[in-house]
């Protein structure tokens, strides 16, 4: 049996994943909305937008998750090389805007990156076991 997600409006690709990881190292200000929001965010959004920045649009490998925590180290290589690269890509861009980001801030954007990860794949985990236990899968009735 397969559970099919609209990834995109569960936020679970890649693009999401990183602006996430931005919100929560302090890379955007979350009160203030506008042009000062996220500069390193409008580099992300304008990097995806472009050809080399495909592979953050794609979805994350949310696949199977609803089995056991095995799948763990395999969603993590998968989304760890993917993100290392784009976001390798997006900070050159950032920096040639003049947006230098701060030894501190790379640092804390490196410690979110997996915490977001491990939620991710947590929250995906129990969302599809609601939809086993509770959704229109798990509550099948004869019908005569």
């Amino acid at each position: 049996i397969a559970i099919s997600m609209h990834t995109e409006g569960l936020h679970l690709v890649y693009e999401k994943y990183v602006r996430c990881a931005f919100l929560r190292a302090g890379a955007c200000d979350e009160v203030e909305l506008g042009e000062n929001y996220c500069p390193l965010g409008r580099t992300l959004t304008e990097h995806v937008r472009s050809n080399e920045g495909k592979a953050l649009r794609k979805a994350m490998p949310v696949g199977f998750l609803s089995g056991s925590q095995n799948y763990w180290p395999y969603f993590a290589k998968e989304v760890g090389g993917t993100v290392q690269k784009q976001l390798v890509m997006v900070l050159k861009k950032a920096d040639k805007k003049g947006m230098h980001q701060s030894e501190e801030l790379l640092k804390r954007i490196d410690e979110e990156l997996p915490k977001v990860a491990g939620l991710v794949f947590k929250g995906v985990q129990a969302d599809i076991k609601v939809l086993e236990e509770e959704g229109w899968y798990g509550n099948n009735e004869e019908i005569s």
